[in-house]
């Protein structure tokens, strides 16, 4: 189950990163933010590697693998800045 659970978060992760790659002004909010990351990290970093880590870190922290996440909400917008209005449900 909980195998089943993480799957489905990362498909679901997955289409809203597909939704994103389609609004170039959101998408590059999260180059921005991957950019300032990789300068203090030190290495490679892309803008697919924080919003993944960002949204499936939030669906493990938040519910819990137990539960089934059916969905991940649009939010305000699709920018970095608003990452926080985007929850599971």
């Amino acid at each position: 189950m909980v195998q089943e659970n993480l799957t489905k978060a990362f498909q679901i992760t997955i289409s809203k990163w597909n939704a994103l790659k389609l609004d170039s002004t959101a998408l590059l909010t999260w180059q921005v933010k991957a950019d300032e990351l990789e300068q203090s990290l030190g290495r490679y970093t892309t803008s697919h590697q924080v919003f993944m880590s960002f949204y499936l870190t939030s669906y493990a922290s938040t519910l819990g693998v137990e539960v089934t996440p059916t969905d991940l909400s649009n939010g305000t917008s699709l920018n970095f800045a608003d990452r926080h209005t985007r929850i599971w449900s």
